[in-house]
C-alpha cells in the first residue's frame, strides 16, 4: 500500500477528526475498509505502534502500523 493511500485511509478513519486514531477507530476503520485482521493482532499491533504510548495513534505511527498489519 503507497504512504498516498496509507495517509487517505488515516484520514478517514479519524471518526472524530481529531488527528490520531483510537483502538476503535482503527478497528472499525480496517473493517469499512475490507481489511480483516485478528482482533487480537490488531490490539497487539496498535499496542506496540503506539510508541508514545498515549493511547492514540498519530499518522506517523499508523505508517508503522499499517507495515506490520
Amino acid at each position: 500500500m503507497k504512504v498516498e493511500n496509507i495517509n487517505e485511509l488515516f484520514k478517514q478513519m479519524d471518526a472524530n477528526g481529531d488527528g490520531s486514531l483510537s483502538l476503535q477507530e482503527i478497528t472499525q476503520g480496517l473493517a469499512k475498509a475490507g481489511i480483516t485482521v485478528d482482533a487480537g493482532k490488531i490490539q497487539a499491533t496498535f499496542e506496540a505502534a503506539d510508541t508514545d504510548k498515549n493511547g492514540s495513534i498519530d499518522p506517523e505511527e499508523f505508517v508503522s502500523f499499517m507495515a506490520k498489519i
